[in-house]
């Protein structure tokens, strides 16, 4: 997986990032894009996974990372929303919602 850059590593890269030469490009915006299954569907988070930060990645700290790809990657952060109503996933109040029924279960 790793070697086949299939991890992402970003939402999406800057412009900059895109024309410097890396090992790892791969994106959840380019997964998304290539992915049949997202047709019509938008994956988001519940708890938000943004680094909330710009520059180069390995001047984070690697705990920070980890949490990081834990929390971007979990499933239980994950729900599936119709692209037509895929703007109530960025208020808080819905994430919460769905953070409540996940619990549920």
């Amino acid at each position: 997986m790793v070697d086949g850059d299939c991890i992402p590593i970003a939402f999406a890269l800057t412009r900059a990032e895109q024309t410097r030469e890396k090992r790892y490009k791969c994106t959840l915006n380019s997964l998304r894009k290539d992915h049949p299954d997202y047709a019509g569907w938008r994956l988001a988070h519940i708890e938000h996974v943004g680094l909330k930060r710009r520059g180069d990645i390995t001047e984070l700290d690697i705990s920070k990372l980890k949490n990081h790809f834990k929390s971007l990657m979990s499933p239980s952060n994950m729900f599936f929303i119709p692209k037509e109503y895929s703007g109530l996933a960025e208020l808080p109040e819905f994430c919460q919602q769905i953070k409540r029924r996940h619990s549920g279960y």
